[in-house]
Formats: structure tokens, sequence, C-alpha cells
């Protein structure tokens, strides 16, 4: 009889790669700010801490939200670079200084020993110096984009295959590995790289870098909901916590988008 880690591990596999795929089709048909803020909702690492939970307990999950609260800092940068690049440099040049960024500020980052609420006010800190390096582009919401190339570059099955390779790999890896590398591993940008890989080529550059600003944007509040993970997950337990985490990021994107849609509402009135 197959072991029920491996059977729940297949089906969190196959609806990870669903939501990515249906996400991202989204996000290109949303325009800029919507598709940056779907890109940045947790639709990897979340399927890859349910299956964390399903091998670890309440601390390691609680551990774990540290170290992805502390990466959260690597996909700042990693968004920066982005939208301050992509526009000028094309993409494969302006991908790699942001995965170089990314890979660069977790090393560095990942020695330290962090608290929750520490990796918390070290995200604000980043998210700061983040709004002073995209200036005005933070609050303001862009137009809605034009498709360039009607055709489809990427085959979408790629950027599935990369979740679930991710998912396979938390998997894996909390068996052999602490809790703050795999928190980290669980928030690599895969699903942002897989939607810069979609849209540059239909959408262009400056859609592109409006899209980061748009899941930079977001980022507080996934900051906020991991936070939530790393206080719930051994008080409550992981299932409530994650839910609750889940919750915090959704009230969040969905307030970011009601707050940017009253002015449009207001002018149609």
């Amino acid at each position: 009889m197959a072991d029920p880690i491996w059977i729940g591990l297949v089906v969190k596999v196959v609806l990870s790669v669903a939501v990515v795929i249906l996400g991202s089709l989204a996000a290109e048909r949303a325009g800029p700010l919507v598709g940056g803020v779907i890109g940045a909702l947790p639709m990897s690492a979340g399927p890859a801490y349910v299956v964390m939970a399903l091998q670890t307990d309440d601390r390691f999950i609680a551990d774990g939200a540290v170290g992805s609260l502390v990466a959260i800092i690597a996909t700042t940068v990693f968004l920066v670079v982005l939208a301050r690049l992509i526009a000028r440099f094309g993409l494969w040049l302006s991908l790699a200084a942001g995965l170089a960024g990314w890979l660069a500020a977790a090393s560095l980052l990942r020695p330290m020993t962090w608290s929750g609420p520490g990796a918390m006010i070290a995200n604000i800190v980043a998210f700061g110096i983040a709004a002073r390096l995209i200036g005005p582009r933070l609050t303001e919401v862009p137009p809605p984009s034009v498709i360039i190339d009607e055709r489809p570059r990427l085959d979408l099955l790629l950027r599935g295959l990369l979740v679930g390779v991710l998912v396979v790999a938390v998997v894996v890896g909390s068996r052999f590995l602490g809790p703050a590398t795999i928190g980290m591993a669980a928030v690599f940008p895969i699903n942002l790289t897989s939607l810069v890989l979609l849209i540059h080529p239909r959408l262009g550059g400056p859609a592109t870098a409006a899209t980061m600003v748009g899941a930079l944007r977001a980022i507080p509040g996934l900051a906020l909901a991991l936070l939530a993970l790393h206080w719930g997950a051994v008080p409550l337990g992981a299932p409530t916590a994650m839910v609750l985490a889940l919750a915090i990021c959704l009230l969040w994107s969905f307030g970011l988008l009601a707050w940017n849609a009253r002015p449009l509402a207001r002018g149609t009135v």
C-alpha cells in the first residue's frame, strides 16, 4: 500500500501546479497591478508548508516561518532589481541579476540568528529602502498593459514543473536540513520568476517592471502572514495557523486592490 505521505505529496504537487498555471494566466490578463499582486500570493509556499506539516511538528513550522520571513527580504531585493532593470536591459540579464540578488541577500542573511519580530523589523526596513529606490511608481496605479505578442512563448507546464520540484524538495529537504533553510527555500520566487518569463515576451519590459512593482506592494501582507504563522503554529497548531496566515495574506491583497480601485470608482459615479 502506498505511503499516505507520498499520496499527499502527489496531491499537493498536482494542486500546486494547477493553481500556479491558472494564477499566471489570470495575472497576465488582469494588468500589471493585479498581476503583480496575484504573482506574489503564496501559491507555491502554501502547498510546501502543507506538505512540511505532514512530516514535521508545530515548532518546526514556527521556526521555518522565521526563515521564510527572512527570505522575504531577499525577495524584495529580487523585485527591486527587476523593476529597475527589466525595461532597459531586457529579460535574461535582468532576471539573472534579480536571482543573483536574491541568492546574495539570502546567503548574507541566513547565518544570522533571527527572531520573528527581528525578521519583521528587517522587512520593514527593507521595504522602506525599496520604496525609496522605486520612487513614485510604488504608489501609482499602472495603466492596463497592451499585449505585444499574442503567441504563447512558454510552455505553462514548465512553470508547473518548477513549483512541483520545489514542493518535492521541501519534503525531501525537511528530513536533512533545518527549519530556517527549508523556510527560506519555501518562498524562493519561483512564481514570480515564472510570471516574468511568461509576460515579458507578451507585454514588454515596462509592463513587466510595473508588475514587479505590484508584487512589491503585496510583500508586506506576505510578511505579516508569515509572522502570524510563526506566532500561531505552536499555540494554535500548524493547520489553524496556516489558515490564519493565508487569510491575512488574502485580506492584504484584496484590500490593496480595493484601495486602488477607489479613484476609478469615484470617477465613474
